[in-house]
């Protein structure tokens, strides 16, 4: 059992750290815990993070303009009250830039108080890719649009040039000038193909200085030698149409740099006779970019789709008209088998009704959660995979269109009640201890006050949890000062000297301290106070255990007045008390070595059962179910098997004085369940160990069960009745003297 709370502890924090989105653990708006994405999303350490409100984490309006601050307390406070929120919301790094999330609230209870988990994954290079693809088919049109029109410009020009030829003729210079104002590039050239004429924009285009066209340039020599040819070719076949279609072509810069260009060619005649010919030349550089844009666009989102972990569909008509490969291998198919295949022929026939129903009301546009959850099957028909929906409507092509993507959650689900049950069963042991146990968080908050912390100090778990500023000590000290759990975080001299006396073993801080004013007769407190770790080994809060040893104070006081009266009264019986005391201190030294040593065993509180130098039994009333190492040992057997299955009453001594009574607290009666009383038990060599004992009532494997803490206490009767044999004898002497 403790083998399987501890994987399912490291199952859920590997999950927790591996996730691929950023995942926060809030407590009242702080963050409590985050995993690794949410410091890549955040751009800082676990250590700032933690701590921080989550409205740091965000600006003060969303980009509609709206209070962010408002709208998320709302939502958390809907998702505490047991609901479920999913959002796009803009969030502020660390370094003050922002970015846009799909953000997944959830309620989450930790030691029994209720938090939220928030999934937050990152959109902002989708928001992007969509506003950058807008962008470019909206600059493609408009290029587009300035082409056509550049074009139906130069069929208007060049139509006007050959039916007014006389015309122009006679005001060649009016026509140069307008050339010249032309954003395109114009030239002519005789019939050798030497260029008799270009505008003001060939010069600028191609890089020379006006006037300086090199002498006997051919328009054949600016065309990269792989499109020659074929711009001869296309030259040759406009003699009979006198004008050629639009062909695209590479071209050199004066430097020797190449782009693109589309020309656009016609013969110049003169009453018949062939002169030369007449052009247009447009760059088309910025058009190829933005092709080329579109294309690495097109690539991009085919890519992220084809390998993207969760499943991407699209349904039209019912049917499945895309899958990607992570959709067919979460069912266990492959692509081909679940194309073109009705969606809801997936569905497990239990949850078929409600997503079939969710869907009708999405595509007549009634309000529905675009992210559910549901059952799936596999492709053996039987096994459910529990999937995470999230589905939007578009219109394509006419059609209404299903758009979305699943994810298995399966696991996820189960690890988190996992994580629940082990959570509850820790509380079950720390609030059953027998010692006075508290436990604080890294703000010095109290999460944890067990039963016999409410027993010693009077004060309910109810009052103190949650409570911080040092609410812990009043009961102690009637101020609000560190104790000996503060001290174990971070030393402090001043309060360390006003222990009685004060140690450290192991990371382990143990204490004694005087509190006269605690009531019940206790005024003497054992203390040992240890930091608790994640599994990082960042400090996450501490836990102290405390113990009323006032009689054992007393009755060492005691022993320190009476020996030295007997020292001045019988100074040549000194070596003999001397070796008696010696014995006693041997004693008690030891008693603090053994405390010392159980201390340190309690090292991490998620370990206590394991660990635990008391002996811990379970059991459903009638048989026992679980016993920890300490209670084998206890019970002098060589391993759990020997003394799981017993029944309770095998290992009870009947013939104990107290046994009646006794027999209440094993099985859990509630007039004594919580209270600490003295019992013997049977060992399995058949011997009797006095033991004091508690039990409260657990849920243990899902069913009600009794949890039974036992201590040995041989060793404190036997010293106890040593020093009484030791009282009576110096009384005995003193009557002598």
């Amino acid at each position: 059992a403790e083998s399987a709370l501890r994987e399912s502890e490291e199952k859920f924090r590997l999950l927790f750290e591996t996730a691929r989105d950023a995942i926060l653990i809030t407590k009242d708006g702080i963050i409590a815990d985050c995993n690794t994405q949410a410091t890549v999303f955040f751009r800082g350490d676990p250590q700032t993070l933690i701590g921080m409100t989550i409205e740091d984490l965000f600006p003060e309006t969303q980009s509609d303009e709206s209070a962010s601050g408002e709208m998320w307390r709302r939502a958390s406070d809907s998702v505490i009250s047991g609901g479920h929120t999913f959002m796009v919301w803009q969030h502020r790094r660390l370094d003050g830039s922002f970015f846009d999330a799909e953000v997944s609230l959830n309620r989450i209870d930790l030691d029994r108080y209720p938090c939220v988990q928030v999934v937050i994954r990152d959109i902002t290079e989708r928001i992007q890719a969509q506003s950058e693809l807008s962008t470019r088919n909206i600059e493609l049109s408009a290029a587009y649009e300035e082409l056509i029109a550049a074009d139906e410009e130069r069929q208007y020009h060049l139509k006007n040039l050959i039916a007014n030829q006389e015309r122009l003729a006679e005001s060649e210079k009016k026509y140069r000038e307008l050339a010249d104002l032309l954003p395109q590039i114009v030239f002519e050239a005789d019939t050798e193909g030497r260029i008799t004429y270009a505008n003001r924009q060939a010069y600028l285009t191609f890089g020379y200085t006006s006037g300086n066209l090199p002498p006997d340039l051919q328009i054949f020599n600016v065309i990269v030698p792989e499109d020659r040819q074929r711009a001869i070719e296309n030259l040759s076949r406009i003699t009979g149409k006198g004008i050629s279609e639009p062909h695209e072509y590479q071209v050199f810069r004066s430097d020797g740099s190449v782009f693109p260009v589309i020309i656009h060619t016609a013969l110049i005649s003169k009453n018949g006779i062939f002169q030369g010919l007449r052009g247009i030349v447009i760059d088309i550089t910025e058009r190829k970019r933005f092709e080329e844009a579109i294309l690495r666009s097109e690539d991009k989102y085919r890519t992220l789709v084809e390998h993207i972990q969760d499943g991407v569909f699209i349904i039209q008509v019912g049917r499945l008209e895309f899958v990607n490969p992570a959709f067919a291998a979460i069912l266990g198919y492959s692509v081909e088998d679940i194309t073109g295949k009705k969606m809801t022929s997936f569905i497990a026939p239990e949850d078929r009704e409600i997503v079939v129903e969710r869907h009708r009301k999405r595509l007549k546009g009634e309000p529905v959660s675009p992210q559910y959850e549901f059952r799936m099957l596999k492709s053996d028909g039987l096994t459910r995979v529990l999937i995470s929906m999230d589905i939007g409507v578009i219109s394509f092509q006419g059609i209404q269109t299903s758009i979305g993507t699943i994810r298995d959650v399966t696991n996820q689900r189960l690890a988190e009640e996992a994580v629940r049950e082990s959570e509850r069963r820790l509380a079950d042991v720390i609030d059953f201890l027998p010692d006075a146990t508290l436990v604080i968080d890294r703000e010095g908050k109290v999460i944890a006050w067990n039963r016999a912390m409410e027993q010693l100090t009077g004060v309910s778990a109810g009052e103190m949890l949650g409570k911080g500023d040092y609410a812990y000590s009043l009961p102690f000290y009637g101020e609000r000062r560190p104790i000996l759990v503060d001290l174990a975080l971070k030393a402090d001299e001043k309060f360390e000297q006003k222990y009685i006396s004060l140690s450290r073993s192991g990371g382990v801080l143990i204490g004694e301290t005087y509190i006269p004013n605690l009531g019940g007769g206790k005024e003497y407190l054992w203390g040992a106070a240890s930091p608790l770790r994640d599994s990082k080994g960042v400090i996450v809060g501490a836990i102290e255990s405390l113990r009323d040893i006032t009689d054992r104070k007393r009755n060492e006081n005691e022993l320190i007045r009476s020996r030295g009266d007997l020292e001045r009264r019988v100074a040549d019986r000194t070596a003999e008390l001397t070796s008696v005391n010696a014995a006693l201190v041997t004693e008690v030294d030891e008693r603090r070595i053994a405390e010392v040593a159980l201390r340190e065993s309690e090292e991490r509180y998620r370990r206590l059962i394991e660990l635990s130098p008391d002996s811990i039994f379970v059991h459903d009333g009638s048989r026992i179910m679980f016993v920890n190492p300490a209670g084998i040992t206890l019970l002098g057997s060589s391993g759990a098997n020997n003394i799981v299955g017993l029944r309770v009453t095998d290992i009870i001594n009947h013939d104990y004085p107290e046994g009646n009574r006794i027999r209440n607290t094993l099985v859990g009666d509630d007039g004594v369940s919580g209270r600490i009383l003295e019992e013997q038990f049977i060992k399995i060599d058949g011997s009797a160990v006095d033991v004091e004992v508690s039990s409260a009532p657990i849920v243990y494997q899902g069913s009600p069960a009794i949890l039974v803490v036992a201590r040995d206490i041989t060793g404190r009767k036997k010293a106890a009745e040593q020093v009484r044999r030791y009282a009576e004898e110096m009384a005995g002497k003193n009557k002598e003297l």
